[in-house]
């Protein structure tokens, strides 16, 4: 039997040693990044990994339109495509797929481009478009 000051120190053991590990946590070796894409796309339904200074605008896509027809946004800025409608919605920006958007849910995109005018459609209906201005 132990006795009872060594099932002490025992415990504190058990409990200390996940404590410690956690702190001192596991860092993998840094390795060269490639430059990141012109688009980035959340990694699931509303999530996003916006900068804190990144704002961020809306993009309604139903069964006919976008809401709104016409968005204005900066280099930087995220874009936030929610589908209203009752099908899966590819976002398109001139004719490339940005996201693939299920009914109700939504997937942030980060503008990454030059100043300038793009067209977004669906690849779906490419008739529902719209026009994104980059200031």
């Amino acid at each position: 039997m132990f006795s009872r000051r060594c099932r002490h120190g025992a415990l504190i053991i058990l409990v200390a040693t996940p404590l410690v590990l956690a702190a001192c946590g596991s860092q993998a070796p840094a390795t060269e990044q490639p430059d990141p894409p012109s688009w980035v796309v959340g990694e699931g339904d509303r999530t996003t990994h916006a900068s804190p200074q990144e704002r961020e605008a809306s993009l309604a896509v139903g069964d006919s339109s976008f809401r709104p027809a016409s968005l204005v946004v900066h280099v930087g800025d995220g874009v936030r495509i929610e589908n209203t409608g009752t099908g899966i919605r590819t976002f398109t920006l001139d004719g490339v797929d940005m996201a693939v958007v299920e009914p109700g849910g939504s997937k942030v995109v980060s503008i990454n481009l030059e100043p300038g005018r793009y067209a977004f459609s669906l690849r779906e209906d490419p008739s529902i478009a719209g026009t994104l201005v980059v200031a």
